[in-house]
């Protein structure tokens, strides 16, 4: 729903926990910070996948070239036993 807003509209109601949370509130007498600790860890497993990206307190969903773009920069950055060993090798002559 906050993804779908214009620029213009997104100052006064931007993509934050505290804006996302009380979009999610289904019932009057809902305890907010629960709730708000359920969207933080939601926020987080997506970020984690590369599925939304969080700038300046919002977040933003990923389109599908930047998901593989993620995909493929968290792919080439592990670093195996062997790459953990050449560095070594280049501090301890």
């Amino acid at each position: 729903m906050v993804s779908n807003l214009l620029e213009s509209q997104r100052l006064t109601a931007s993509s934050n926990i505290d804006n996302l949370t009380v979009l999610l509130m289904t019932e009057l007498d809902q305890n907010k910070m629960q709730l708000q600790k359920k969207v933080r860890e939601v926020l987080e497993k997506l970020r984690d996948e590369s599925i939304v990206r969080e700038e300046n307190g919002s977040y933003f969903f990923f389109n599908e070239d930047e998901i593989d773009v993620q995909n493929l920069i968290k792919k080439n950055q592990t670093l195996g036993f062997d790459d953990r060993l050449e560095r070594f090798d280049g501090v301890f002559p």
